[in-house]
C-alpha cells in the first residue's frame, strides 16, 4: 500500500510543478487584450465580462497556456490522470465491484472527452487527445479485468 502513496505523492508534485508553469504560460493573456474574448470562456459562464485584465479568471489562464503552449497543461492533465488510475488500482485490489463502476466512469468520461476535443479549433488541445484515449483504453482493460474477477467470484 505504501507504494501507491509514493506513486500519489510523485503525481501530485508532479501536477503542482507543471500547474505553476502553465500558469505561468498562460499570464500572457493578461497582456493579449485582443484574445480576451476568444480565450476566456470560464470568466463568460461566471458572467463577467472582460474589460481589464484583472477580470480574468485564474482558470482561463490555463485555458489559454492549454490552447497555445500545451506541454505544461498536457503534463498537468496526465498527472491528474495517473492519480486517478492508481486511486483505481487501489479499488481492484480491494472491492472489484466498485472497481469495475469507478473505471467504467473513467472509461466513458475519457472517450466522451476525445469527442469533444475532436471538435476543438485550436492546435493545442488536439494533443490531449491521445491522453483521452490512452486512459480510456486503460481504463476499459481495467474495468474488464475486474469485471471478469466478479464473474469467476459468482462461479464459485
Amino acid at each position: 500500500m505504501s507504494k501507491y502513496f509514493v506513486h500519489v505523492a510523485v503525481g501530485c508534485a508532479i501536477f503542482l510543478a507543471s500547474a505553476f508553469a502553465a500558469f505561468y504560460e498562460g499570464s500572457a493573456l493578461a497582456d493579449n487584450s485582443w484574445e480576451w474574448s476568444y480565450s476566456t470562456p470560464i470568466t463568460s459562464l461566471l458572467g463577467v465580462d472582460v474589460r481589464q485584465a484583472s477580470d480574468i479568471s485564474s482558470f482561463d489562464f490555463f485555458y489559454y497556456a492549454a490552447k497555445y503552449e500545451p506541454a505544461f497543461p498536457l503534463i498537468m492533465m496526465a498527472s491528474i490522470l495517473y492519480i486517478v488510475l492508481i486511486c483505481g488500482f487501489i479499488l481492484l485490489r480491494l472491492k472489484k465491484r466498485k472497481a469495475l463502476l469507478y473505471f467504467g466512469i473513467v472509461a466513458v468520461l475519457s472517450f466522451g472527452a476525445v469527442g469533444v476535443l475532436l471538435e476543438a479549433s485550436s492546435s493545442g488541445s488536439r494533443w490531449f487527445v491521445p491522453l483521452f484515449i490512452i486512459t480510456a483504453i486503460v481504463s476499459s482493460v481495467y474495468a474488464i479485468i475486474a469485471g471478469k474477477g466478479l464473474v469467476r467470484q459468482a462461479k464459485v
